[in-house]
């Protein structure tokens, strides 16, 4: 990303636009504020008709109708102002290899383009640049969404499931935006279910690794709010998603699903019904499916939660050992995954997961 104070523009690094296109990205266009003399204003307020009065009031009235009409004149210049620099100078701004053509005091909202800006060399004319390959989380949808943000709120209408993390990224990236990362956050917390679940697995996973219990490997590795270097983008809103996914995952899911309801017995092939075809798996199997897609550390959590539903330890375990099974030929080669059944426990799970690393093998050479 570069940005110019002569001119105002900002680019960030990446694959240039179609040249010549000078408007904004489509998926702003949707977003125009009404027109007024070709500009977009809001309706101008109603100049406020001041009523005869009988009694002795009518001076006091008429200071109270004076003092309503000047703070509704103030918020409409004000609106006015926001509307018109949020078309005029971002959404009709120059954009072309992701340069936008915006001003340095509204840049000056976000912390991190105001420290850049400051920090800058001060020769003419002024370029910094700004990589975002190692953010991969942040998209030009997104980064486009939390620069416009800073010029109005109407940003917020653009935010959706699909680019929400990528909002949610480039707000804290940017700093600043705490409004709009905290409804990036909830858009993202309400997208969670079985069609993106996997989805969310992944990103899961991006933050925990395959560690048991992840540990940095330094001070220096760790951020002030106690989570590690690569998810220092998200800061606290990584661990408020990871937690959100896996109480989903663990609580919600199971239960929609019916996974640890008791399983009719299977009718005779004659009176068989399509819904107890190969076709269409029951809620049990769909679930047992899932883990197969799960880090060992979140499968070992996810087996031995308490707020795991299945109804007895005996159901819990079945279910463990089926889902090792079932991940032997994917995520289970990397160790060999065992469950153990513990009695005379006092609290927490009976049963326990296990992994240990697999035997190399070993030829016999005779002579």
């Amino acid at each position: 990303m570069a940005y110019n104070p002569q001119n105002g523009d900002i680019s960030v690094a990446g694959p240039s636009r179609v040249p010549g296109n000078h408007h904004a990205p489509n998926f702003m266009s949707s977003l125009h504020p009404p027109m007024q003399n070709g500009h977009p204003y809001a309706s101008p307020p109603e100049t406020p008709q001041t009523m005869p009065h009988s009694t002795g009031g009518s001076e006091e009235a008429g200071e109270s109708h004076n003092s309503y009409y000047q703070s509704t004149t103030a918020a409409y210049h004000n609106e006015e102002i926001l509307s018109h620099l949020y078309h005029t100078g971002f959404q009709m701004g120059h954009i072309e290899n992701r340069q936008y053509r915006l001003h340095s005091l509204i840049l000056a909202r976000s912390t991190t383009l105001a420290h850049l800006m400051s920090t800058a060399s001060h020769s003419s004319p002024q370029t910094i640049y700004i990589s975002l390959a190692s953010e991969p989380l942040i998209t030009e949808e997104g980064f486009s969404i939390a620069l416009g943000f800073l010029y109005a709120a109407v940003s917020l209408q653009l935010v959706h499931p699909q680019n929400a993390l990528s909002v949610l990224a480039s707000a804290c990236y940017l700093g600043g935006m705490d409004d709009l990362a905290a409804h990036a956050y909830e858009v993202c917390k309400s997208s969670i279910s079985l069609e993106t679940l996997p989805t969310w697995i992944e990103f899961v996973e991006s933050i925990v690794g395959d560690e048991v219990e992840p540990k940095a490997s330094s001070a220096s590795d760790r951020d002030k709010d106690g989570s590690s270097g690569r998810r220092s983008i998200l800061g606290v809103y990584a661990e408020r998603l990871r937690d959100d996914v896996m109480q989903y995952f663990i609580g919600a899911l199971p239960r929609e699903l019916g996974a640890f309801d008791p399983q009719p017995a299977a009718p005779p092939p004659s009176t068989q019904t399509p819904s107890a075809s190969p076709d269409r798996p029951s809620g049990h199997d769909v679930y047992l499916r899932l883990f197969t897609l799960l880090p060992y550390s979140l499968f070992k959590s996810c087996i031995e939660s308490p707020l795991l539903p299945a109804p007895s330890d005996h159901v819990r375990y079945n279910f463990a050992k089926a889902c090792v099974a079932a991940r032997k030929p994917g995520r289970g080669r990397d160790g060999e995954e065992t469950v153990v059944l513990a009695f005379g426990t006092e609290g927490g799970s009976a049963v326990c997961l296990a992994r240990k690393a697999r035997k190399k093998a070993l030829w016999k050479v005779t002579k």
